[in-house]
């Protein structure tokens, strides 16, 4: 049965609209007719449906103009394509769906004798057939009868017309079904007969027959009634509970024990509401001599030896084999007597492989990163490359191939679609995973799995066959499989959903929504560079790490004290008072952010826990401004903490997180056996604490803000945290850089917002709980998570003492081992060689370098770099494998879908650039290996926030404020005003004028800010440049002089530097003053923003840094309407090119402010930054910043590390080569930013 909406609906969209249309009037005059007869006859009816609202469900008309109800939530139908048919069809065999009560028989009606021998599966079937002919002669003596379900009321009036039923109950849980019948069904006819009948009309909307015994009990008290028979009209938990219970007991036995039905909840036992009709009486039990079975037996013996001994002796729980008269096997439902399939079992199959080619659902990666805080990453560069390729190499919807390079089939049932797929397609990785035991045990009567299994192995094909997992653990299981073909693969992987089931929905969502993130959440070079690096230099510094099995050095008292997690979810805010008051009886382990707060809120934690690898960590503590309060706390994190964040904490200890590089690499020297790896510390920071505590065997957890969703997504932490300002105002729109709005299950509350991390990381919590025995208490308003308690705040009650948390602190210790000092850096040299590493890249750009013709040969080169990166990990000699691996996925994941493409010209066209935007890539990567000492992570977060802070501890800002323009020198006197805010300035501002005197020593520290705006100003300040040497000179002091140009300049002014002997000359280039420009330029994206208030603030900075630099070079924001101008332009071409293919049939109606196809270095904005700055400043290196680059002022003897601090706390990394404009690019920004900036600039003005 195809209930998939658009197998119903009409494939060209004006034709069912117009369908639609022509119903329209109909459903409006119907639906105001039974409103009437309803207000006359039954008044209470109408009340039911004015208060229905309807939301997820509604009618339609289907091509062939039949009314059906559709699920638009899902997209999933009621009836099948024909329902008037069907319903008649299920009317004729109304015995096969009913059952009757019989109000004074005292016994069940007895069976007939079976044989001893005979098996279940004959008893069951025998039973139920003989049941069904037992009614079928009883019901005519009913004089009540109870419908289970309403629908579209189409079966109402058959069954008045062949029913003597008096009474006549209608039970209907959904409401929206009964407001959609009254839009389509005339409900006076049927009110015309029970009234000449005086048969009596009970409607139970939005009832489920739950109370069935007491409505009858209290019918009969009112009116002699002898017998009841009941009709299901369609499956419903609640219905197939009361169909079961009444055709199992008596009519006393259900007065007696006043039955509440027992609904059945596992997935395996589900029933979709509507099947199609297999007349019972024709249905055969079938054995376990059945001929199939035995063949296939031996086969999955030969090849798959523990599905054999599964099922050699298996007994179907719930869905028992049975088959019809053409032999074709079906199941039948042992609780409410349903078959799986209709009459044409292999037809429904076949039917259901023509309905996925035609609508075959491929999901792709989500490849993408639009993240600032990373973007630098060479990685997340490349990746930026080549979002327009992906663009390009999307195939044509609906396109299923003839080979299929990869499939997955969620849901087996018998199999009979999996024989129309294989004998249509070729299918070279198949996944196969049938969460229901008794479906598979099916296809083994059904399908000739030896000869698919023969083939398979003939063919070299791949099949992985997952059975019994709802879905908990079917993610690893095929993330491992996926790991060993090549993650890439999953870009050339179709999804195809066998059957529907509702109970196992959300799992099958949760897979396909994992899936699509596996590719951009892996380790990717940087990731996997930067921790190593890290891990490298924690074990240097002798920092200790988790030991194995840590928790034989706890005693059980120990092991008994409470931890108490403090996340900084929203909760967090009501927590506070009962953490302070807890905190001497319990462990307090504070979580990322939560850190803020608590120092807000005068609570030091016990430790507090990092995972990041990347520099963000520092960031945010450091705007903690408090280092004294840091030096009380002991850090907690996995292997690749950043150095710079360890050295603001009293004291510093990790552990291994498991599958990492920097794990696997690192305990490849140490050892396994020496070392605790953690499974489930990913993807939050609550995640790793969590998962540290229960390996120390702790086992009574508290949860404080750790949320893991949201009521308001604009309460999405603490509000005494980073994320806002002290008036509590979002620093910046969070709900619009996450998605917030998926919804999950609340701990206090029924629903609760969330995001895609923090339903993973829920999901990982409740993993690591379920490993082991634990308390978990969740005192959070968010997310519920199974496994704990939800507790609230104001229960809490602790019995430990301080003693037992000092004494306990203090063993802890022993948990964490140290090594001898250097010698992992030996041991670890010894074992991966750099030397081999740089080699091995150099052979994969060679490689690279295979001509590519067509679509084989891209597959080929996809081929050939997965066995070279293999072989280096078989010989183990370097680190190739374990800094490119993740990278090397994404890139093949780009081929994959290049290869896709049906158009050789095309598909050629797309791999080529994207191995050349590889390779160079490859070259970067070879660069920045070249230089290993201090190869630490450079991210920022609140960079500017953090900057300020560390500025205000080194002292005052002493200089002169020179230019040489009265106006810009009176708003630069206004903007160091403004800015005295945050910094402490000591600063003079002088406006030179003719024969000024020499600028520089009027300030005591010898310092100066000069800006500039022209040719002409610069040839002011040459005259003045000679003044001030003179003087220095005379005076015997060395003066500091930056010259920030915010116009245009020449390349030739960068060479005086050298001519002063007593002056220290640097340059800060913005070549752009906002205040001086045309607003509708910025806002256009042709310059970028650069008000004089940045000009000034971060010359302050570099102002301290000017003895290790030269120039420092701005990294700019744009308005992202550059970026969609750019987007109007290749759109414009790209129709132009089309036009010229005659022949080509093609759609014009694009929207060009869409920017699907666009490029950043296509955008006017990048053309500025190659005009203005990369085309004039040249450099054999550089040092790459967060928001700026610096050129060292001797390259020759400049750091010989692979980062350098300045003067702000900032960390940049160092890179021997020319910069480029995807350096020079800080961020684009969006239009309410733009906006916001130009109602301040106009009210300057």
């Amino acid at each position: 049965m195809l209930n998939d909406i658009r197998v119903h609906i009409h494939s060209n969209e004006a034709v069912q609209e117009a369908i639609e249309a022509r119903s329209a009037p109909h459903i409006e005059k119907t639906y105001k007719q039974n409103r009437a007869i309803f207000a006359s006859q039954i008044p209470n009816l109408v009340d039911e449906l004015n208060n229905i609202k309807s939301s997820n469900i509604s009618i339609f008309l289907n091509k062939d103009e039949h009314y059906n109800i559709v699920d638009f939530g899902l997209g999933r139908t009621l009836y099948g394509e024909q329902p008037l048919q069907e319903v008649a069809e299920q009317c004729e065999q109304m015995h096969q769906f009913s059952a009757c009560i019989n109000f004074e028989a005292s016994e069940q009606a007895a069976p007939c004798k079976m044989h001893s021998e005979m098996k279940e599966a004959d008893k069951l079937l025998s039973e139920f057939q003989q049941s069904a002919m037992q009614v079928k002669q009883d019901m005519s003596k009913s004089d009540v009868l109870v419908v289970l379900g309403l629908g579209l009321g189409n079966h109402i009036d058959w069954l008045l017309d062949n029913s003597s039923a008096k009474h006549i109950i209608i039970y209907e849980p959904e409401k929206q079904y009964f407001k959609s019948a009254c839009m389509v069904k005339d409900w006076s006819n049927v009110l015309a007969k029970v009234g000449q009948r005086g048969i009596g009309l009970y409607f139970q909307i939005g009832k489920d027959a739950s109370s069935l015994v007491k409505d009858l009990a209290e019918l009969a008290t009112h009116f002699e009634i002898n017998q009841a028979t009941l009709f299901q009209h369609y499956y419903h938990p609640s219905f197939d509970a009361v169909m079961h219970a009444v055709r199992t007991s008596t009519w006393e036995q259900l007065l007696a024990t006043n039955t509440s039905f027992s609904i059945q909840n596992k997935f395996t036992e589900y029933t979709p509401p509507w099947l199609g009709c297999q007349k019972v009486e024709q249905l055969e039990a079938v054995n376990a001599e059945y001929p199939m079975f035995q063949s296939n037996l031996q086969a999955f013996k030969k090849y798959y030896p523990n599905i054999y001994a599964e099922f050699v002796d298996y007994q179907p729980q719930t869905w028992f084999i049975v088959k019809n008269k053409n032999d074709e096997i079906n199941l039948f439902n042992r609780n409410n007597g349903a078959c799986w399939y209709g009459a044409n079992p292999s037809q429904d199959g076949h039917d259901s492989y023509k309905n996925f080619e035609q609508y075959p659902n491929k999901d792709g990666l989500i490849l993408g990163y639009n993240g600032e805080k990373l973007k630098h990453y060479l990685h997340y560069r490349l990746v930026k490359k080549t979002e327009f390729l992906l663009k390009q190499a999307e195939e044509e919807i609906g396109f299923l191939p003839d080979t299929v390079k990869s499939l997955i089939m969620f849901g087996l049932g018998a199999g009979y679609q999996l024989e129309s797929l294989l004998a249509n397609r070729n299918v070279e990785k198949l996944f196969v995973c049938e969460p229901n035991r008794d479906f598979f045990y099916a296809s083994l009567f059904a399908i000739d799995w030896s000869a698919i299994l023969t083939k398979i192995d003939e063919e070299g094909a791949n099949l992985y066959i997952n059975i019994g997992d709802d879905g908990t653990h079917l993610f690893r299981d095929l993330l491992g499989q996926f790991y060993n073909i090549g993650p890439y693969v999953l870009s050339q992987t179709f999804f195809y959903q066998g059957y529907y089931n509702s109970a196992l929905n959300a799992a099958t969502v949760q897979l396909r929504e994992q899936l699509q993130i596996v590719v951009s959440m892996g380790e990717y070079f940087d990731h996997a560079c930067y921790a190593i690096e890290h891990t490298k230099e924690a074990l240097r510094r002798g920092i200790p790490f988790l030991r194995a099995d840590p928790s034989q050095f706890l005693n059980q008292e120990q092991k008994e004290l409470p931890i108490l997690f403090i996340g900084n979810g929203p909760s967090l805010d009501y927590s506070l008072d009962t953490i302070r008051e807890l905190q001497s009886q319990a462990i307090l382990i504070s979580c990322g952010t939560s850190l803020q707060v608590l120092q807000r809120n005068n609570i030091v934690p016990d430790f507090h826990a990092e995972i990041e690898l990347n520099r963000a960590t520092y960031d945010w503590a450091c705007r903690v401004n408090d280092p004294d309060y840091l030096k009380q706390i002991t850090l907690l994190s996995c292997n690749g903490i950043h150095p710079d964040t360890c050295d603001l904490y009293k004291n510093v200890m990790f552990a291994f997180k498991e599958g990492e590089s920097a794990t696997v690499s690192a305990l490849n020297v140490i050892g396994t056996n020496k070392a605790e790896a953690l499974s489930f510390s990913f993807p939050t920071v609550s995640n790793f604490a969590i998962n540290l505590f229960l390996k120390l065997g702790f086992h009574q957890f508290y949860l404080f803000g750790i949320d893991m969703g949201f009521v308001d997504s604009s309460q999405h932490h603490s509000s005494q945290s980073g994320y806002y300002d002290a008036q509590g105002k979002e620093l910046y729109k969070y709900s619009e850089a996450n998605n917030t709005g998926l919804v999950v299950p609340g701990n206090f509350r029924s629903l609760v917002n969330t995001k895609h991390e923090f339903k993973l990381a829920k999901t990982i919590i409740e993993d690591a709980l379920a490993a082991t025995k634990v308390d978990c208490y969740n005192t959070s308003d968010g997310a519920k998570i199974e496994g704990t308690t939800a507790l609230p705040i104001d229960h809490i009650l602790l019995m430990s003492s301080p003693e037992q948390k000092k004494d306990t602190i203090d063993a802890m210790k022993t948990c964490f081992q140290y090594l001898p000092e250097n010698q992992f850096i030996h041991d670890f040299s010894e074992k991966y060689d750099q030397k081999i590493l740089l080699g091995e890249i150099t052979k994969l750009q060679k490689i690279l370098k295979t001509e590519i013709t067509d679509q084989d040969d891209v597959f080929a080169i996809i081929e050939k770099q997965k066995q070279f990166l293999f072989l280096s990990y078989k010989r183990g000699n370097s680190l190739f494998f374990y800094y490119l691996y993740g990278s090397m996925n994404y890139i093949n994941s780009v081929l994959s879908k290049a290869a896709m493409h049906q158009q050789i010209s095309v598909s050629v066209e797309i791999a080529n650039k994207a191995i050349e935007l590889w390779s160079a890539t490859l070259t970067d990567i070879k660069l920045l290996l070249g230089t290993s000492e201090q190869l630490f992570d450079t991210s920022s977060s609140f960079t500017g926030s953090r900057e300020r802070l560390i500025l205000a501890r080194k002292g005052e800002h002493r200089f002169n404020l020179i230019s040489f323009d009265s106006n810009l020198s009176m708003l630069a006197e206004k903007v160091v005003t403004s800015l005295s805010e945050y910094h402490e300035i000591q600063a003079t501002n002088i406006t030179i004028q003719g024969s000024s005197p020499s600028f520089l020593l009027e300030c005591q520290s010898h310092a100066a800010l000069v800006l500039i705006q022209n040719g002409d100003e610069w040839r002011q300040l040459l005259v003045q440049l000679d003044k001030c040497n003179q003087e220095a000179v005379a005076n015997n002091v060395k003066g500091r002089v930056l010259i920030c140009i915010m116009g245009v300049y020449e390349a030739t002014w960068f060479t005086i530097s050298s001519h002063y002997s007593n002056l220290c000359i640097a340059f800060q280039i913005l070549p752009q003053l906002l205040e001086t420009s045309e607003i509708a330029d910025y806002k256009q994206g042709l310059i970028p923003y650069s008000p004089l208030a940045i000009h000034i603030e971060w010359a302050l900075k570099h102002l301290r840094d000017i003895h290790k630099y030269h120039i420092f070079i701005e990294k700019l924001l744009f308005s992202d309407i550059g970026l969609k101008n750019a987007s109007s332009v290749l759109i414009g071409q790209s129709l132009q090119k089309n036009r010229q293919n005659k022949g080509v049939e093609m759609n014009t109606d694009i929207d060009e402010s869409s920017d699907a196809f666009v490029s950043e270095t296509d955008s006017c904005s990048f053309n500025y930054i190659e005009k203005n700055i990369v085309s004039k400043i040249k450099a054999s290196n550089f040092v790459d910043y967060k928001t700026y680059i610096a050129i060292p002022r001797n390259p020759l003897l400049a750091d010989v590390s692979a980062t350098s601090l300045d003067s702000a706390g900032s960390r940049g990394l160092r890179v021997n080569r020319q910069f480029t404009a995807v350096e020079l690019l800080l961020r684009w920004q969006g239009q309410r930013d733009v906006e916001k900036i130009m109602n301040v600039y106009m009210k300057a003005r």
